[in-house]
Parts: C-alpha cells; structure tokens; sequence
C-alpha cells in the first residue's frame, strides 16, 4: 500500500473455497453387437474433486443389455438388430451427468429347424403320412427340404412337405414289429438343421394261403383219410410253416375225428380245410 508519504508491505491470507467439478466420461464410443452372441461393454468416468465416489445408472436400455456396476452386458436376438439407443448416467453425489449413445445390433444368420413333432408309429398296410413344418428367425430366406435317411417305402415331397408311404409285410416280415431310420435336413444355403427319428412299423396278421394240394385216395369200404400240412401247398407271410396247424371242419357226407376225414359210402364233394 502506498500514498505521497510512502509505501507499506504486508501479506494478506486468501482462502480458496473448493467447488464440485461434475465427473467425465473417459471410455471409448461402444462398439456394435452381433445377434445372437454375448456383448459386453465398460462404462467409465473420473471426477478431480478427491474422495468423490461415481456411481452409474441406465434411464434409458434395450431389453436384452443390462448396467451391473460399470459394466453392459446382453445378448441380443433377431428382434433387436438395427440401432439401440443407451442413456448411462454417473452421479458423484451432487451432479448427475448423462450420455447418450448408440449400439447398433448386426443381424447374422440363425439356423432353419423343424418345427413339427414326427409320426413314429404306423401299421403294417396303412397309409404313412407326416406334414412337415419348419420355421427361420430370418426373414426372406429361402429353405429347402432334404431326405437324408429314409426308408425305400417312404417318398419325400419337397413341394408339399410331406413324408409319406405304405409299409407292407415286406417291412416287418415273421417279426412282430420293425424299426426304421429317418433324417430330414433343412437348409437356408448357409447353416443346416436336422431332426432324425425312429418309425415303428407294426406287423399286422395276414391270413394264411392254400394255393394247391396232393391228390389222397380212398378206397373203399376203408373210406376214411389223414390230412396233414404236407398234403397242402400254403403260404404265410407273417408265420413259419413250422407255426401252422390244419383244421378240418365237419361238413355234409362226412365226419372228423382230429385229422380223420371219415367218408360216407357213395358221397362226393368238397372238405372244408383250414
């Protein structure tokens, strides 16, 4: 301080209040998410003011990312590709500063599948059929149908999407039932899916068959005679000769006894054999 007299020095203290600095961001701008896989990324900020404690909010997140802590995790799905808008907030107790971004979800491609549950049993002589369904979260993809393992009764319609056939005894021949492989594929020409399953064909009882027989004389007054499988040509598709019985039924002009055909004098006609 000085005036036309002179000049006096003297030291004066200045006090420096402290004022909150608002927190800054300090990560890097998100990068982009792919569908279907997992993305994570971490949010971080600093503050200048010492002892100051950040702590970080979302107001505004897509469904499938969530904020635990400082950190952004998610899995996207087909639903959610395109641009995502994020809104994190820190806070350090007094000021809360937000940031707006933008995470954008690139679409890849996801597998065709089978939708529809197979037929798996069917009987012997009837109608098979199975009305194929499939579906692809893609939209606009083309799907092809395919028969990778399939029995020769059975025929894939790839226009209808059908399987379908007519199993015969040839299928399941002395046995009681039979099983059959069956793989179908579908195909969007970059991933493929598969459903394969098991056809039980079921073996049902055909009657048997005689087609011819021995000529057996009688002579008489002993007008009587033995009727066994040997004297008959039969066929059996479901059963071995060794499972057939002969059954003779009584008719008009003769008796039976077991496999004894008793005739009577003079009659001509027919037996009834079984």
């Amino acid at each position: 301080i000085s005036d036309l007299s002179g000049s006096v020095n003297d030291t004066l203290p200045v006090n420096v209040l402290s004022v909150n600095d608002a927190p800054v961001y300090t990560f890097d701008t998100p990068p982009a998410a792919s569908e279907g896989e997992f993305y994570f990324h971490t949010i971080s900020a600093q503050d200048v003011d010492a002892g100051d404690v950040l702590t970080f909010t979302a107001p505004q997140l897509p469904s499938w990312l969530e904020l635990s802590g400082s950190l952004l995790t998610g899995k996207p799905g087909f639903q959610h590709t395109g641009e995502n808008t994020v809104t994190i907030r820190v806070s350090d107790g007094t000021v809360d500063v937000d940031t707006t971004f933008i995470i954008n979800v690139i679409m890849t491609n996801q597998k065709p599948y089978i939708s529809t549950t197979p037929v798996t049993a069917v009987n012997e002589d009837e109608d098979y059929v199975y009305h194929i369904q499939y579906q692809d979260p893609d939209a606009g993809d083309i799907i092809v149908l395919y028969a990778d393992v399939i029995p020769d009764w059975l025929t894939l319609d790839v226009n209808q999407n059908r399987l379908t056939g007519t199993p015969t005894n040839d299928q399941v021949g002395f046995k009681a039932d039979s099983t059959f492989q069956v793989t179908l594929r579908v195909s969007d020409t970059k991933q493929d899916s598969t459903q394969t399953f098991e056809i039980v064909v079921t073996n049902i009882n055909d009657a048997p068959v005689i087609s011819g027989q021995v000529d057996i004389p009688v002579s008489y007054p002993d007008s009587s005679l033995t009727v066994s499988l040997d004297d008959l040509t039969v066929q059996d598709v479901d059963n071995p000769d060794t499972d057939l019985e002969v059954m003779i039924f009584s008719g008009t002009g003769y008796s039976v006894t077991g496999k004894i055909v008793t005739i009577n004098s003079g009659v001509s006609g027919q037996i009834e054999i079984r």
